[in-house]
C-alpha cells in the first residue's frame, strides 16, 4: 500500500512519545496520519494491537482508522 504524507504528517508519525496528539484543520491528514503512526506502532515497534487506543469524532473517520 503506497499511502501519501506530507512532512508535517511524517514527524507526526515518527514521534515515538507514548502519547500523541494530533491537532489541524479539516482535511488535513490527522486521522491518516493517526492511522500511519498505529500501523508504525504495531509493526517497528511490536506494539500489541490490545494496547493502542485510537480514537475519533466519527464513524467515517473511524472507518478510516
Amino acid at each position: 500500500m503506497n499511502i501519501e504524507i506530507n512532512k508535517e504528517q511524517a514527524l507526526s508519525i515518527s514521534n515515538t512519545a507514548q502519547n500523541v496528539l494530533i491537532t489541524a484543520r479539516a482535511g488535513s491528514g490527522k486521522t491518516r496520519t493517526i492511522a500511519c503512526r498505529a500501523i508504525l506502532a504495531l509493526e517497528k515497534e511490536q506494539i500489541k494491537p490490545e494496547n493502542l487506543i485510537l480514537l475519533s469524532f466519527n464513524k467515517a473517520a473511524a472507518n478510516e482508522m
